[in-house]
């Protein structure tokens, strides 16, 4: 009987240990995917009223490739602005095909998700995704050479 007994607490130590391994594999052998992966940057320096200009960095993050999972990062540092002069912003975007006459560009809506005093619009024309143009509030296009950032 105590042979049995044993026997008993040797196995189910050894089972007991088995899954925490196994889940740890899992984890491991789990791979990313490549959007999840593909973080797409644009940069530049748009207008600003009262300093040289704003370095503006946009990071687009398609996740899985679901609108709930499209996350942006958004810095902006003002030129010749001391102490204080970065802000960062995250949030979800949303996409919009077409823009004017141009119906195979993509306009990305950041903070789709938010009020829309809070919502800034950028548009990437067809044939040229190198490059962003910053729209108005109204959705407007602005002067792209002044309002433009650059694929990274």
């Amino acid at each position: 009987m105590k042979t049995f007994v044993i026997i008993f607490i040797a196995l189910f130590a050894m089972v007991s240990c088995t899954p925490g391994k196994k889940s740890e594999v899992q984890k491991e052998n789990v791979p990313a995917t490549a959007s999840s992966l593909h973080v797409i940057t644009y940069e530049g320096v748009l207008p600003c009223a009262d300093c040289p200009g704003i370095k503006t960095k946009l990071e687009i993050n398609p996740g899985d490739g679901t609108m709930e999972n499209y996350t942006f990062v958004l810095t902006r540092t003002y030129l010749n602005r001391e102490p204080d002069n970065v802000f960062v912003e995250k949030g979800n975007y949303n996409l919009e095909r077409g823009f004017d006459d141009d119906n195979d560009a993509t306009v990305y809506v950041l903070n789709w998700d938010k009020n829309k005093e809070e919502q800034e619009f950028f548009v990437r024309f067809s044939g040229n995704d190198s490059t962003l143009v910053q729209l108005s509030t109204e959705r407007k296009l602005l002067d792209t050479n002044l309002h433009s950032l650059k694929k990274q």
